[in-house]
């Protein structure tokens, strides 16, 4: 076997695995992170769930009362 031919086969093997080890690591890194960080990475009041609710406040430049309005609804 020539060396074109030895470094040809090891380029094509480098392609063609690239994506399906990429993958696999991708896959595997997102089941470790989901089984054990994503819990650590929840706010407290998470902690029990995600909250049953949400809440939606239009505000379109409301720089001056957001904050008062937040605090409002925080009660």
């Amino acid at each position: 076997m020539a060396f074109s031919d030895y470094i040809t086969r090891i380029l094509i093997y480098t392609i063609v695995s690239y994506p399906i080890v990429g993958g696999l690591s991708f896959i595997v890194s997102s089941l470790y992170y989901w089984l054990f960080l994503e819990r650590k990475d929840m706010p407290r009041y998470l902690e029990k769930g995600t909250p049953f609710i949400t809440i939606l406040v239009p505000a379109h430049n409301e720089e001056a009362s957001i904050e008062s309005t937040i605090e409002h609804l925080e009660e």
